[in-house]
């Protein structure tokens, strides 16, 4: 059961109890609606108050009624947030650490470092082409979008331009890195970081700048993509092709 729906159920059964209890008393005793949310208050929570007015025989009859009902639906209640609270963090725990295990048992594979939609049609290519994959990312959109499609595709939540967080990604034994992210600057950054630790892994960056990619070449990026430049030649071409097959 999906927690959004747990918590719909918990909050539902709390404002049915709440409902039953305020029009069981201003039906049997007559009372105005808020004597009634307060009796049904103070019963539902046992806190031991005094009551709002007498109770009739029925009154009662019914209090005793709700009583019962309520001990049954606080139990329940205290049960489920319970379980949404641990059931939410220890699934987390188990994923991070099952995430954690599949990531160091990796060789070969590819750490792509991103945000946004090229990250993502990076991501969903080499999965169709069956490369293993490390997603490093430290935005929550991007984190809640590769949990959904791809649950199969270990992801690190951090900072990419970080050395720790590549580390974490099992770079020593990646076989390329992608640095995909929205900023020339953190692209920058991650093919210095990677080129800096020494190995023969291949360092792929994608740029919007002509200068950034230049100075990615610069610091030891093997390929660099300049993403405008690439679009230029694509519509030109397209132009082109146009032009000749109208001539």
């Amino acid at each position: 059961m999906q927690l959004q729906t747990r918590l719909i159920r918990i909050s539902a059964l709390l404002f049915g109890l709440l409902a039953f209890g305020t029009y069981g008393f201003v039906l049997i005793e007559g009372w105005a609606v808020m004597d009634g949310i307060y009796m049904t208050l103070i019963t539902l929570s046992t806190v031991g108050f005094s009551e709002t007015h007498d109770l009739s025989f029925n009154g009662r009859i019914f209090t005793s009624l709700l009583v019962v009902v309520s001990m049954i639906g606080m139990v329940y209640w205290t049960a489920s947030v319970t379980s949404v609270i641990l059931g939410g963090e220890l699934s987390g725990t188990f994923r991070r650490r099952k995430e954690v295990k599949m990531i160091f048992g990796l060789t070969g594979h590819t750490v792509v470092c991103g945000d946004g939609l090229l990250s993502r049609t990076i991501v969903d290519q080499l999965v169709k082409q069956n490369r293993d994959v490390v997603f490093l990312t430290k935005c929550d959109q991007e984190i809640a979008y590769l949990r959904r499609m791809y649950p199969d595709v270990p992801v690190v939540e951090d900072d990419p331009t970080s050395e720790l967080a590549l580390a974490d990604t099992n770079i020593l034994n990646a076989h390329s890195v992608v640095a995909s992210l929205e900023s020339d600057v953190d692209n920058l950054m991650v093919a210095i970081t990677c080129k800096g630790l020494g190995t023969d892994i291949l360092v792929i960056c994608c740029a919007q700048c002509s200068d950034y990619a230049s100075r990615m070449l610069k610091v030891g990026a093997d390929q660099v993509i300049c993403l405008n430049e690439l679009g230029g030649r694509a519509v030109a071409s397209l132009v082109t092709e146009s032009t000749s097959e109208t001539t």
